[in-house]
């Protein structure tokens, strides 16, 4: 009774039960259940080659068409002759060329309609003038031939409509989504491989990281840690001490700069520039690499420069110059200078001393490790942000539901649509 319903176009009401298909199954499924609808698109072939073998065979009745007793003039007849035999040219040619398929799908059956539908009007449009000419001299076997090319373009309209069927197109779209949907889930699927190696992957970091830090936390409980640390701590200790000098030593001679940079102006013995200088610039390392003191000398001509008025200053300056000048104990200046030098050396045997321990190389290389394997780390952190982004954004829901939908629809078979994610057991897709 089925085919009567179709037939009438009597709608089932949708069957009950849900039938599982797998999402690899669906194609070749949908197929089985949309079977009639390709059964009756492969009907046509069949007349379209019996219509071809009637043609083909009035064809040859046409060839056989003997003209020559006509009584017209000998013009006309060969108008006629040569027209007769371009039209049955023509027709033999579309016949030859034409390729009929036994059986075919509804992608196949698309592309043959519209062959034969062009081939057809192209075969009329060369063929009118023809069979026009043609037909001045000639009948019935002309007509018979005419008429199986008639019945053809009529098979041929009633061939289009059959494939533009509407649930031809609904089958073609479906097996169009189901491929769109494969695609998405591989993508996902690899998405989510990627995802669960970069995961490893970052466990695997976090877990030499640990070892790492385990070792580098051994070693600083060792003794040889602790004795190093102690002329670390020491090492600093005189270092700061060194800063404090330096630090005095500019604090002392740093309102002495404008003095010195307004002198270097005037100055015009090119043997004290190079020392100038060298005290604008820096004047506690200029101090220390002064080793004859020459700095001592040429404050004593500034001070004369700056009475005399040829270091101009203004008042307030010049006063808290000059008063700097006057008060200047270059022997404490030695006194820091000596002082810097012994805690100089003291540092330098420090770190010496503190080379000699292989447990800071052994630390810091760990401490090189543990940096680079943190920073791996968070790459492989935004690069898995980055994909469960991706991951995010592919959704199919949409597309899984309008593949039931038309499914159900062309089929009235309500139907639950699963798929391998694994390659193991059959899941729902979500």
């Amino acid at each position: 009774m089925n085919w009567l319903k179709r037939i009438f176009g009597v709608k089932e009401k949708l069957k009950t039960g849900v039938k599982e298909v797998r999402l690899e199954d669906l194609s070749g499924w949908l197929d089985e259940k949309t079977a009639y609808l390709n059964e009756q698109i492969n009907s046509f072939y069949p007349k379209i080659k019996n219509i071809l073998k009637q043609v083909e065979g009035n064809l040859e009745i046409l060839n056989k068409v003997d003209i020559s007793e006509k009584k017209v003039e000998e013009r006309i007849k060969q108008i006629v002759e040569a027209n007769k035999e371009a039209y049955i040219k023509h027709v033999d040619s579309f016949i030859k060329h034409l390729e009929i398929p036994e059986k075919s799908n509804y992608e196949e059956a698309i592309a043959f309609s519209n062959v034969f539908t062009f081939s057809l009007d192209r075969l009329a449009k060369n063929t009118f003038r023809n069979a026009r000419l043609a037909s001045e001299l000639i009948g019935q076997e002309l007509m018979n031939v005419s008429d199986g090319l008639r019945d053809l373009r009529k098979l041929g309209v009633e061939f289009k409509k059959a494939v533009s069927e509407k649930k031809l197109k609904q089958v073609r779209k479906i097996k169009e989504q189901v491929k769109e949907l494969k695609a998405l889930i591989k993508t996902k699927k690899s998405l989510g491989k990627r995802e669960e190696e970069l995961i490893l992957k970052k466990e695997g970091f976090e877990k030499k990281a640990a070892s790492l830090k385990e070792q580098i936390s051994h070693l600083k409980e060792s003794k040889e840690y602790k004795e190093m640390e102690k002329l670390r701590q020491e090492e600093e200790k005189v270092n700061q001490e060194v800063k404090n000098i330096e630090f005095e030593i500019r604090s002392l001679f740093e309102p002495l700069q404008r003095p010195l940079r307004k002198f270097s102006q005037i100055n015009k013995d090119k043997g004290v520039e190079k020392v100038l200088k060298e005290y604008i610039e820096d004047f506690a390392k200029a101090l220390i690499n002064d080793e004859g003191l020459k700095i001592a000398d040429l404050l004593k001509v500034v001070k004369e420069k700056i009475v005399e008025g040829e270091v101009e200053l203004r008042e307030k300056r010049k006063k808290r110059a000059l008063k700097i000048l006057n008060e200047l104990n270059f022997e404490r200046v030695k006194g820091l200078i000596k002082k810097r030098e012994s805690l100089v050396l003291k540092r330098w045997d420090l770190k010496e001393k503190i080379s000699i321990f292989n447990v800071a190389r052994k630390i810091s290389s760990l401490e090189n490790g543990l940096i680079n394997l943190n920073f791996a780390r968070k790459e492989l952190e935004k690069e898995i942000l980055k994909i469960k982004g991706k991951e995010e954004r592919v959704s199919f829901s949409d597309l899984e539901k309008s593949i039931i939908e038309g499914v159900e629809s062309i089929t009235n078979l309500k139907i639950k649509l699963v798929y391998s994610w694994d390659g193991g057991n059959l899941k729902e897709a979500k």
